[in-house]
């Protein structure tokens, strides 16, 4: 994802689709035995299963998925216009997709956003909550790893943020959304740390999409970074960017294992191919999903970032702010009414009980279509 050469990304990506393909038999018997199992309890298969556990339809969110990127279209196709340019791309490939958006602006600071300030800033965030790092269980490290960062929860007494060892604003973005994880990991696992374990990934996932909001907050990046106002308002810029991109990675993930577990039978790299052209609209080379680490280890979860991302929305409208950075009274709220409550409530309760209203994709979607195409 991160590395420059493309050509380099592009023999990675074939070479990942060899393995894939050599193991499809193999994960099509998982397939099979996850759907016969969630038969015997009475689903139409395990995708339906997983998301019953998640009290989601998946029908109706791909109908949402499909009415929200209509009404993005224009502001898609103007920032897949500005990649081709930048990038000097004829076609934007898969191996392309999360490069391109992470790195979009990555050139024009350089040397900015170094890792070893990571505990630094994030102590600033907290504070800017009115916490402090060190009274929280919390520790974090920079460490080489091959993605932008990871959170574990172990304990109510410790919870651990590792950090991509890369000077990049990329592992900031990666960072911030991590160390939402790590708080909801604190204030939901206190009160009733029996219930963590049950803990819902979607209502997770929109605390740590919240705090992601923060690497694009004004206030945040002048406070933090030795930053001039033409980059300040670049990155502001990504937002837009960043979003529609990774709606579309996370409904063309769900779209194609859903079609997995539909038809199993089907050849798993024509799936791929069939859904890259629905969802980007392009022939563009598609993974394998067998050589898919998350569809093996962690089914069904891709769905969980869009609605967490309409979660996101969400709180952000009922506040009116852009992002929680400095809002001490709203992180409060948001703590007392959506984090410790932890799962005596389902995720949708938690969102009605903080913004007031049922779950929707409204302010997501608006969110997405709004802007003049430049």
């Amino acid at each position: 994802m991160e590395d420059p050469d493309r050509e380099l990304r592009k023999r990675l990506f074939k070479e990942a689709k060899k393995v894939g393909a050599r193991n499809e038999t193999l994960f099509r018997e998982l397939i099979q035995i996850r759907n016969q199992l969630a038969k015997e309890l009475g689903y139409q298969n395990y995708y339906h299963f997983r998301c019953s556990l998640q009290e989601m339809d998946m029908d109706a969110y791909i109908d949402e998925m499909n009415d929200l990127l209509e009404s993005a279209r224009d502001r898609s196709d103007y920032w897949d216009h500005r990649i081709k340019e930048k990038f000097g791309y004829k076609e934007i490939h898969h191996y392309d997709q999360y490069y391109s958006v992470f790195n979009y602006q990555e050139s024009s600071e350089t040397g900015l956003f170094k890792a070893d300030r990571i505990k630094e800033v994030f102590s600033g965030t907290l504070a800017s909550f009115g916490l402090s790092m060190d009274d929280l269980p919390l520790s974090v490290e920079c460490l080489e790893i091959p993605y932008g960062g990871f959170c574990i929860n172990i304990h109510p007494t410790d919870t651990r943020v590792v950090v991509n060892k890369r000077d990049a604003y990329s592992v900031y973005v990666s960072g911030l959304h991590e160390l939402g994880h790590a708080i909801d990991g604190v204030y939901s696992s206190y009160q009733y740390p029996e219930l963590y374990r049950f803990y819902s990934s979607i209502a997770a996932e929109g605390v740590a999409e919240l705090f992601q909001t923060i690497a694009t907050d004004k206030e945040f990046l002048l406070e933090h970074f030795k930053l001039d106002e033409i980059t300040v308002n670049q990155l502001l810029e990504q937002k837009e960017l960043m979003d529609i991109k990774m709606v579309k990675m996370n409904f063309y993930y769900s779209l194609v294992e859903y079609e997995l577990y539909t038809n199993p039978e089907r050849n798993f790299q024509e799936v791929a191919n069939e859904c890259y052209k629905e969802v980007f609209g392009t022939e563009g080379e598609a993974f394998h999903p067998a050589s898919e680490m998350f569809y093996v280890e962690n089914p069904a979860f891709f769905q969980d970032y869009n609605v967490a991302l309409a979660i996101r929305e969400m709180i952000l409208h009922t506040f009116k702010i852009n992002s929680p950075y400095g809002k001490r009274e709203i992180f409060g709220e948001i703590a007392e009414k959506y984090l410790e409550p932890n799962q005596l409530y389902t995720w949708q309760e938690r969102v009605r009980r903080l913004c007031g209203e049922e779950f929707t994709f409204r302010y997501l979607k608006r969110t997405l279509g709004k802007g003049e195409t430049k």
